[in-house]
């Protein structure tokens, strides 16, 4: 949805994420994704994420939801809730419960009675992006999402994988796909693609997780090109979550070393 600020027209691009985990009862392990416009859904035996953008209101399907998987799939014992988003750059535009975090905390322990709000999700958020890469995702150039996936290398991502994308119309583009090789190389790789100039990065993460724990790998991994600015662990009862600032570095001119003849 857009709205008219300052005599234009804004979207807020910010997204908001929840994610749900039932105790497991009996059935088909199998997931699939759904991606709709401004929303996306993942869905598994267990568990389901809904990531949606905009002024959508997400918090307000959590009673629904939960009725609807207690009567149409036996779920009824939720054992995880986590929610999470980024500051919104308009606010004020917001409907109720999302206008501020306090809103937002306030309607989750209303819908769950619990003391804690875990608010937390595995992110890259990419800023100072390289204008030749973004002039790629305008509709006027491409009209198809399928051809705006290769032509970027937003395939290559995910090779192997079926991916659902979607073009906006001026310019904008969502993708979702399913993924279960090494992460690291997929941050290479999405790193190559988009070269930003700065990127923030979480890593959430329970004691089976495959990468262990989070600030360990934060730790040992270093990324090429790059420099950590900031890394900070949220250690919970039964989660960590480590976030790192990372920026690019600069190219070493000759001048600018003095050991260089």
């Amino acid at each position: 949805m857009y709205s008219r600020m300052e005599g234009m027209e804004f979207f807020e691009g910010t997204e908001k994420l929840m994610e749900v985990w039932w105790s497991p009862v009996l059935g088909d392990d199998g997931t699939f994704a759904d991606l709709r416009t401004v929303s996306s859904m993942f869905v598994s035996r267990e568990r389901l994420i809904l990531k949606t953008c905009g002024q959508t209101t997400l918090l307000c399907c959590i009673k629904p939801l939960l009725e609807l998987a207690k009567i149409e799939c036996g779920l009824s014992n939720v054992r995880d809730f986590f929610y999470s988003r980024m500051n919104y750059q308009a606010p004020n535009l917001q409907s109720i419960p999302h206008q501020t975090f306090d809103q937002e905390l306030f309607y989750g322990q209303k819908c769950f009675r619990f003391n804690g709000w875990i608010s937390c999700f595995q992110y890259i958020l990419m800023l100072d992006l390289d204008k030749e890469t973004m002039n790629k995702f305008y509709k006027s150039l491409y009209s198809d999402a399928d051809e705006v996936t290769e032509v970027t290398g937003i395939a290559n991502l995910l090779p192997g994988a079926v991916i659902d994308a979607a073009l906006f119309d001026p310019c904008g583009y969502s993708a979702n796909g399913l993924l279960s090789s090494c992460y690291k190389e997929l941050i290479r790789k999405v790193l190559e693609t988009f070269k930003p100039g700065r990127f923030l990065m979480t890593l959430f993460a329970n004691e089976g997780a495959p990468c262990g724990f989070s600030y360990k790998t934060f730790q040992e991994g270093s990324i090429a090109g790059y420099k950590c600015n900031d890394l900070q662990l949220s250690q919970m009862k039964m989660y960590n979550l480590t976030y790192g600032h990372y920026e690019k570095m600069k190219e070493l001119k000759v001048q600018d070393n003095p050991n260089i003849c």
